[in-house]
């Protein structure tokens, strides 16, 4: 197909004391045309742009999922709760042995340890464990222990009725990522409901999956209404799934 010829000017100053229009200090010359900087070969407009404002942060990836990651998750989120001068650290723990360990390691007054809902396994059955209660109390570190807010009423309407309810599909939506994001995400708002974490602080969050701990987050809280306020800042790891 022929193509229309490109014409170029050719055009230059020229006779007796002819030359380019002189420039301003203001970098503009006398058309009032602004100089523009060339770009730099091979750099996108859009990293020239974001390069100054990016933050490089690693993220670890277990081979498998369980309490077998649980010393490394904690060595890593202690190490990240310093570099970021994070000010509250949120651990789940169900019979309260990963709580009572994190309580070993983390200052307690930036710890908060979160077990399961009295009757989350059955009725009037509290799985934290006396030992482990005492251990964590014994460090000054608060236990919070409320309503999970992906499993409360909802999760009535399910057993009841046998149709999901938004809250569980919210719960599963983060399952997508792993168990402990799910979880991870789930205390954040229960801790801001409690009034343990601000909502204009970041915090990180230790979980894991069935026991233990093997996922840890930084997160900048919500309360349970604003869910959609809350954001994940950081995976500072968790389990490679489909492995």
């Amino acid at each position: 197909m022929c193509r229309p010829r490109r014409w170029r000017s050719t055009w230059r100053p020229s006779g007796a004391g002819a030359r380019w229009p002189a420039r301003h200090a203001s970098g503009r010359d006398i058309t009032g045309i602004a100089r523009t900087p060339l770009p730099r070969p091979g750099v996108r407009a859009s990293a020239r742009r974001h390069c100054m404002g990016e933050r490089t942060a690693p993220t670890v990836y277990f081979a498998e999922p369980g309490p077998a990651n649980t010393e490394r998750t904690l060595a890593l989120a202690y190490e990240r709760m310093k570099e970021l001068d994070i000010r509250r650290v949120l651990v789940a723990t169900t019979s309260g042995a990963t709580g009572a360990r994190a309580a070993q390691l983390f200052p307690a007054d930036r710890l908060v340890v979160v077990s399961h809902s009295a009757g989350f396994l059955e009725p009037n059955v509290q799985e934290l464990l006396p030992e482990h209660r005492a251990a964590i109390e014994r460090a000054g570190v608060p236990i919070l222990t409320c309503t999970h807010a992906f499993g409360g009423v909802g999760r009535a309407v399910r057993r009841k009725l046998a149709t999901y309810q938004v809250d569980e599909i919210m719960a599963y939506t983060l399952r997508i990522f792993g168990q402990g994001v799910k979880v991870g995400v789930e205390m954040a708002l229960m801790a801001a409901d409690a009034g343990l974490v601000r909502c204009d602080q970041e915090i990180i969050t230790i979980a894991g999956t069935r026991s233990g701990a093997d996922t840890a987050l930084v997160i900048r809280p919500a309360h349970a209404q604003d869910l959609f306020d809350l954001q994940v800042l950081e995976i500072i790891c968790k389990p490679r799934l489909g492995v």
